[in-house]
């Protein structure tokens, strides 16, 4: 997984928050933060998308729930993570007929809990 094709998913001017709370705007940005993920705690990592959920604002405006599982991904040192569950909410805009990502934003999915009392 290369990260400059995964940025020609986003619109030009594209916000992405990564799971771990990174904001990353701009095309560029986001190419050089995944390239980074890539490179590092995610190099001999896998992510599986699991389900997807999209809702059509618009004819041209759609927002996509994601939830993906990471495998394989190492800690700062060097010891690999257990598996997790990762949900992400994407707003997706069509331009000139091609669908890109406007805005990203990704968090570790936790199992329910009922609230406290």
């Amino acid at each position: 997984m290369r990260s400059p094709w995964l940025a020609r998913l986003y619109t030009a001017n594209a916000d992405l928050v990564t799971v771990y709370g990174t904001w990353l705007q701009g095309t560029a940005t986001i190419e050089r933060g995944l390239e980074a993920f890539f490179q590092t705690i995610m190099k001999e990592g896998t992510l599986k998308t699991l389900d997807v959920q999209v809702r059509f604002l618009k004819p041209d405006v759609a927002i996509a729930h994601v939830t993906n599982e990471l495998r394989g991904e190492v800690s700062a040192n060097g010891q690999q993570l257990p598996p997790q569950q990762e949900l992400s909410i994407r707003v997706c805009v069509k331009e000139n007929g091609i669908w890109r990502v406007a805005a990203f934003h990704n968090t570790i999915k936790r199992p329910s809990q009922a609230p406290a009392r």
